[in-house]
């Protein structure tokens, strides 16, 4: 196994997946000063409908917001999963807020249920997860400087690594 969570990578302690946010849980890890689980906080998917949408049209019947002026999206919420999903009129869609990997697929098969009943041309495909965020306590201080080295050595780290100075100009030919 390699990348973050690897066994020998500095400061980063492997853990197990929660999907519940209990604050309290960490609490007491943090008061022992021992790693606790990875507690998900967000997970966002997106997905595509493999047809261009009506944004108006769907928001109308939906009960989303559309305001063509100011964003090029259409926004949708969910209470179960409790999730946010921007529509764009590609037929892409992008959700946000799942507690899970399994609510972001439950909540985009929502929304596709939604979509195809307003436009039953539509399907869903390419669903991805595509970022997670967690959160936990490690037990201990990390190296930052340590920790961003081994990240380079594991090819982690590339185009945002940069040079102090800012590039110099080019002379036009």
């Amino acid at each position: 196994m390699s990348g973050p969570g690897a066994p020998g990578a500095p400061g980063i302690s492997e853990g197990l997946e929660l999907t519940d946010a209990d604050e309290g849980l960490l609490e007491a890890y943090r008061k022992k000063r021992m790693p606790s689980p990875i507690i998900i906080k967000n997970c966002v998917a997106t997905a595509y409908f493999g047809t261009l949408l009506d944004l108006e049209e769907i928001s109308w019947k939906k009960y989303g917001e559309f305001n063509p002026l100011s964003f090029a999206a259409a926004k949708f919420r969910l209470k179960t999963p409790s999730t946010t999903a921007l529509m764009f009129a590609s037929g892409k869609i992008v959700c946000t807020g799942a507690p899970s990997e399994d609510s972001a697929h439950e909540a985009i098969m929502k929304y596709y249920r939604m979509v195809h009943s307003v436009v039953p041309s539509a399907v869903c495909l390419d669903i991805a997860i595509e970022n997670i965020v967690g959160t936990g306590f490690l037990g201990h201080a990390v190296n930052m400087d340590q920790t961003f080295e081994w990240l380079k050595s594991q090819g982690y780290v590339t185009a945002m690594v940069g040079s102090a100075e800012p590039p110099t100009p080019r002379d036009p030919l």
